[in-house]
């Protein structure tokens, strides 16, 4: 049997209605099938009812079901007949509302204390490549590089490598270094996820050494301005602020 509810729809149960679940009444007919052709489901509803003077809302114009005080579709009070109380509007509010949209966004800065505070937490550094004729061992196949200007490597990336250049391989450090004791992967200067730098040693041949004490491969440090790496042959690395 298919049953038909008060807002047209053809419901497969008798009680309440299988498509929008409101509950059937008992003047609703059940029947095999409907052909609705091109009338609208709520004429069809008209046409089903049985025994009772259909009224159609004023507002909305819907069927409506006898004894329900207020329309189901648009609240119609068919008591009071009046339609579903709009929405109070408050003229003050809404002039607040408009002034308010077109005011200027307040751009709040950080001080310069602010900004040195920060800045001394997580400075930026920059790095000093130089030869240093102290730490070099007399070598004939590699003569310490003489007059040699210091080089000057700003830590702009998350990771720096420090190392020597093989095209072969395509390993381009971001501080390429000409020592022959310097592995092509040697070392680098990495930003943690906390902004705060730090020295990774990669298990070079012949290590590196901060401030006079070796690192120990795969462990990051914690860097600052005065920091100084020893590394290769003769190379020199100090770190200092930007």
């Amino acid at each position: 049997m298919t049953y038909i509810c008060v807002k047209g729809h053809a419901s497969d149960d008798s009680d309440y209605c299988s498509v929008c679940g409101f509950k059937m009444e008992g003047t609703q007919s059940s029947i095999k099938s409907v052909d609705f052709g091109a009338s609208s489901a709520i004429d069809s509803v008209v046409q089903l009812n049985i025994g009772k003077k259909q009224e159609n809302c004023p507002s909305c114009g819907i069927p409506h079901k006898n004894g329900l005080k207020f329309c189901e579709m648009c609240g119609y009070n068919f008591e009071d007949k009046t339609p579903l109380a709009q929405t109070v509007v408050n003229p003050a509010l809404d002039k607040l509302i408009a002034l308010t949209a077109d005011a200027p966004v307040l751009q709040v800065t950080a001080s310069p204390v602010v900004n040195a505070m920060n800045n001394n937490i997580h400075p930026d550094f920059k790095v000093v490549i130089t030869a240093d004729s102290s730490l070099y061992t007399e070598d004939a196949d590699n003569p310490f590089p003489q007059n040699t200007s210091e080089r000057i490597f700003h830590l702009d990336l998350e990771e720096n490598l420090v190392g020597r250049t093989n095209r072969t391989k395509n390993i381009n450090p971001e501080i390429p270094l000409n020592d022959a004791g310097v592995s092509h992967r040697h070392m680098k200067f990495i930003k943690s996820l906390g902004g705060i730098w730090q020295a990774l040693e990669l298990g070079s041949s012949n290590g590196t050494k901060v401030n006079g004490v070796e690192l120990e491969a795969g462990v990051p440090v914690d860097i600052k301005s005065g920091d100084s790496f020893t590394l290769g042959m003769w190379t020199r690395i100090t770190v200092k602020n930007r």
